[in-house]
Order: structure tokens, then sequence, then C-alpha cells
């Protein structure tokens, strides 16, 4: 060790070290705070799970009310949806659903979306619309296992029933999108599914057979485009 950096060295301890936050103790300064985990990210924490820190840890709040923190469709002050949850953390549900609707959820652990089965017969218009005032839409179908569980519950439900779903190609021919903003199937019987999303038509279909824009779930589990004033069921996703 050379002898300047010796001198630094003894002058450094004589004085303490080089921090300035200290305690005469010689550790550094700090007012604990307690926070809570936020596992569900929505700014409510565990209050069974605090956390003392200087500095606040991610994945933590300094409230201290979550009924669940393993939901985020569930916290004090959030309002109630038609999904067969206490959203506000009461302790009683109190929801209002429309006419009509069923919330539903697939078995765990696929379980994170809710559906609204509807037995309302309207047309296509008047199910999206029934759909949004609940805050959902007409139900988008990712994969084989969804459209399985929409079909086969709307069957129980209802019987061998056509079904309003969210597929239309109302705004441009040709171009099928989810509830009006999310393409997946571009052309008629003979198109191709857009970036390789999941379609499930029947044969030749679709095929715009006296203007038909609107999709529907016949009881084999696969679609159709139909006549969007055609009077049935339907189902809306969350």
């Amino acid at each position: 060790m050379s002898r300047g950096w010796l001198l630094w060295l003894l002058a450094a301890c004589a004085e303490g070290g080089p921090s300035s936050s200290t305690t005469d103790g010689g550790t550094d300064a700090c007012t604990p705070t307690t926070f809570f985990t936020d596992s569900d990210g929505d700014l409510h924490g565990d209050p069974n799970r605090p956390l003392m820190a200087c500095e606040q840890p991610a994945g933590t709040v300094t409230t201290a009310d979550d009924c669940d923190d393993n939901s985020a469709q569930r916290y004090p002050g959030l309002a109630e949806i038609c999904d067969g949850l206490d959203n506000d953390c009461t302790g009683t549900t109190g929801e209002s659903c429309p006419a009509g609707c069923l919330p539903m959820r697939r078995p765990a652990p696929d379980d994170s979306r809710v559906y609204l089965m509807c037995s309302s017969s309207v047309s296509w218009t008047t199910a999206r619309t029934t759909c949004m005032g609940a805050q959902y839409k007409l139900a988008q179908i990712e994969d084989a296992e969804e459209n399985a569980f929409i079909r086969n519950t709307a069957t129980t439900l209802y019987g061998a029933v056509d079904l309003h779903i969210g597929g239309s190609d109302l705004i441009t021919e040709g171009t099928w999108i989810w509830d009006g903003s999310d393409p997946f199937w571009m052309g008629g019987s003979g198109g191709t599914a857009i970036m390789n999303r999941y379609a499930n038509w029947v044969p030749g279909e679709p095929n715009n057979d006296g203007n038909e824009d609107c999709g529907e779930i016949k009881p084999s589990g696969q679609w159709n485009d139909g006549n969007c004033g055609d009077g049935q069921r339907f189902v809306c996703r969350r």
C-alpha cells in the first residue's frame, strides 16, 4: 500500500468514514416506513403482508385495505360489475346484470376472464350494445379451448341454438374483426387468418350470402357469417 493511500485511509477513519448521513453509532440514519405487498397491481396492499423499509420496495404500496390481493378486480371503492365477484370489498356483490345474462367463468387455471351468457334473442347490434352497457364486449374467441367452453356452456343452458359472437365485417367487407377493433380474418371462405389467429368457420363460410356481416357460433361449435338482424342469444366477454 502506498504511503499516500494509507494517510487518506487513516484520515477517513478518524472522521467517521466518507458518509455524511451517519448516526453517533456510525450506522446510516433511517426512518423505516411500513409498506404492504400489492401482488395484483391494483394499488391496494395486503394488510396481512407488511414490510418495514427505509425506501419503498418494488411491488408494495402504503395503503393496506385490499380484501383480495390476488385479484385486481376487487378492492375498496371499485364499482360493482356483473361478474359474480364482490368488487368493492363490502362483503356482498350488489351487482346488476343485464336481463337474462348470467356471469360464467372457465375452470381454473383459465378463470381470469368472465363471460356473460345471455338468453335474450336480439339482433347482433343490440347484443353488442348490451355487452357494452355491462362493461363487456361481444365475445372474442382466441383458441379451441375457449371456443369449446362457450359452445358447451351455451348448449347446456339453451340447447342447440345459434349464438351471436363478436366477429363482424360490418366496417369493411371481407375484413373480419372482433367487436370493432381486433382483425382476425381476411377474405371469404378461401381467406386467411390474420397473424395466424384462431378461426373455426363452417366449411364454405364466410360467404356473405345475402349480405351476411355478423358472426355466430353454430351448435357444432363452428362459425358462420349470419344476418346481423337475426334474433339470437349471445355471449359477452370481459
